[in-house]
Formats: structure tokens, sequence, C-alpha cells
């Protein structure tokens, strides 16, 4: 949710800064169906279905497998390499804990985030490994924003930024054009 809501913001400051996305609409994206795959898959294991931890730590894992593949067929695109070594830091940290992103207590105190039943995929572990690369910064804002967040969520978010300036064009660019 907290991704969405920051790719939502870049949109809006590209928007506000005059930016058009006559490029952005003209990319044309390859393996659509891995990173479809990969967000169905995160939504039914954090969302929807209570699995076991060994199920949700496999489809977790299995979620960026997908989305790897999604990425490795478009890093030409401008921005995407970034968005994939955000996820490959995600990734390492989500491997080097069992399968969840090793998240710090008081971050998720700090951004007001308390854990639920059932597997999460950020969560205070005992002995975490990496916690460095885990989700310690926080973001304290109304629900359903609060949350905690990576290194690896931030370069995700200037990968995004990347993409969308990019792909966009200056409205003065255009006129000066036309």
């Amino acid at each position: 949710m907290l991704l969405l809501a920051a790719f939502a913001a870049i949109v809006a400051v590209a928007l506000l800064m005059g930016r058009r996305f006559d490029r952005l609409a003209e990319l044309r994206l390859r393996a659509v169906w891995a990173v479809g795959a990969a967000l169905a898959i995160q939504i039914v294991v954090f969302s929807l279905v209570h699995v076991g931890d060994a199920v949700g730590a496999v489809m977790h894992v299995a979620s960026y497998a997908l989305a790897g593949w999604f990425v490795f067929a478009n890093r030409r695109i401008p921005g995407v390499v970034l968005i994939a070594a955000g996820g490959a830091l995600n990734l390492i940290a989500i491997a080097a804990n069992d399968g969840v992103m090793p998240a710090s207590e008081s971050a998720m105190r700090i951004a007001g985030v308390e854990a639920t039943e059932g597997f999460q995929n950020s969560a205070a572990v005992a002995d975490p490994n990496l916690l460095f690369l885990g989700d310690v910064i926080p973001i304290p804002l109304p629900e359903p924003l609060g949350n905690v967040a990576s290194v690896g969520d931030i370069v995700i978010v200037v990968g995004a930024a990347a993409l969308v300036w990019a792909c966009s064009t200056s409205r003065r660019r255009v006129r000066a054009a036309g």
C-alpha cells in the first residue's frame, strides 16, 4: 500500500510540474503476466488467506522471482534497473530471514503498525539477519498509510520516479515542438 501511495505521489508531482505522460503510455512492457502473478500472490498471501509460515515464506520468495522476471524482461526501460536493485535488496533481507522481511520493533511502534495473526511479509523477528536492509524506517502516517519501509523500498521509489520522469515530457517542450 505504501509503495502504491508513493507512486501516486510521484505521478501527482510530475503533473504539478507540467509533465505529460504520452511517452509513458507508449511503453511496450514485456512479461506483464509475471508482475500480475507476483502481485496476485502477495495479495492472496498477505490479505486474503491465512497460510502457514512455510507456505507463506515460499510464496513470498516466489512472488519476488516472478517480479524479477518482469524486471529482467523490461531492463532497458529507464528506472527499471533501480527498481530491480531495490527489489533485490528486499529479497536479500527476506531470504536471510526465512521468507520474512525483518522489521524493527521500534520503527513499527513509531509508525503505529501492530503485528497481526498468520504469516506476515514484514515482522519483528527474533535475532534478525541483515536488519539494516529490513523495515527499519518508520513512516507515521494516518491509517492505512502508516508503515515501516526499507532501504530497498526507498530505492524502488527513486527508480519509479526516474521511470516517470524519463518517460514523460515537459509541456513546454511539446508546445515548442508543435
